[in-house]
């Protein structure tokens, strides 16, 4: 097939049982260092990526997973782990795959392992994913990227909209809006610093008119907007195509 490159995920609770590293299991981390000296052996740079959906029970029994501010630390951990390990062989990472998908596991009660709010649960979830990425990032570029020279980023999915009538205003702002609010979730605050403006005017007012006395959409520091703001290689999104 003539594959240069392989992208893989790494299982946190394989790696962490109960997710931190208090417990390492050794035998999974021997795992993905003989996965990656395969790769190498026949010139395919590996793409590791740090966390595809699966959090360790122990966390989500804890503290609720991703619903808790206490996992962002919890991740850093886990990702530092993976740089001190692999980051020598390693020189792509992508911290999170899919964050939105994240929130809509956490943001619907269809999975069955929790009772969701939903318009509520899913926003804690993605503000929390954002910190968590943003500090991975960090970690990797202030502690390791001087020695080992790799590069780390996010993989962002959406949908795309397309007005129902291109010609009235309505429907094209219509198919805007279910585009920031799916990619630019969590596009704007890496890319530009802070949630999209409609966003937060648009669950702001909503929240207003449920008789809330704050938004559904958790705010941002002006030290948090910053530190979240650039942390990316390039855009990277996932793209499906079936082999017939």
């Amino acid at each position: 097939m003539k594959v240069t490159h392989y992208r893989f995920s790494i299982s946190w609770p394989r790696m962490l049982p109960d997710g931190t590293t208090s417990w390492i299991n050794q035998p999974g981390v021997d795992y993905y260092d003989r996965l990656i000296d395969a790769l190498l052996e026949v010139n395919i740079e590996p793409i590791v990526t740090l966390h595809h959906w699966d959090v360790p029970q122990h966390l989500q029994d804890k503290y609720g997973g991703w619903m808790d501010e206490r996992i962002v630390a919890d991740f850093d951990e886990f990702a530092r782990l993976c740089f001190q390990n692999y980051g020598h062989k390693v020189k792509f990472w992508v911290t999170l795959n899919e964050p939105y998908t994240i929130t809509m596991i956490y943001g619907t009660s269809i999975q069955g392992f929790r009772e969701a709010r939903p318009g509520v649960d899913c926003y804690i979830v993605g503000h929390n994913l954002l910190k968590a990425h943003a500090t991975a990032y960090h970690s990797y570029v202030n502690d390791f990227k001087p020695t080992q020279n790799g590069q780390i980023g996010i993989s962002l999915n959406s949908e795309w909209y397309e007005p129902k009538d291109p010609l009235r205003p309505k429907d094209v702002a219509a198919a805007e809006r279910a585009i920031e609010f799916y990619l630019g979730w969590f596009a704007n605050p890496i890319y530009v610093g802070d949630y999209p403006q409609v966003m937060k005017d648009f669950i702001g007012n909503k929240s207003t008119a449920q008789g809330r006395n704050e938004s559904r959409l958790p705010e941002f520091t002006a030290a948090e907007i910053e530190y979240i703001k650039g942390t990316y290689i390039c855009f990277c999104q996932p793209i499906f195509v079936e082999l017939n």
